[in-house]
């Protein structure tokens, strides 16, 4: 199993993509890998009233280097959880 390491001072960052009804584990996972000193991002983190969401989404899924989708019975089901996959 390939672990993630930093490279130089820069850590590579990890986006992770769930649906909403799923945002506890989301959470959960996200403290997880940061408590290893891992970059990993959250939207819920990063986005504030009024920023345009379908933008965000683009941009972190570029600037990102692990894309991690936490599938389930409501993201499976979900529009923007296809559209994420389709985009990473």
């Amino acid at each position: 199993m390939a672990t993630l390491e930093p490279v130089s001072n820069q850590r590579p960052q990890i986006l992770i993509s769930y649906a909403n009804a799923d945002r506890a584990t989301a959470k959960a996972i996200v403290d997880g890998l940061r408590s290893q000193h891992l970059n990993a991002c959250l939207d819920t983190d990063e986005l504030h009233p009024g920023d345009h969401w379908a933008e965000y989404m683009r941009t972190t899924i570029s600037a990102s280097a692990y894309f991690l989708p936490l599938l389930s019975n409501h993201s499976v089901q979900g529009y923007w959880m296809n559209h994420e996959v389709e985009a990473g």
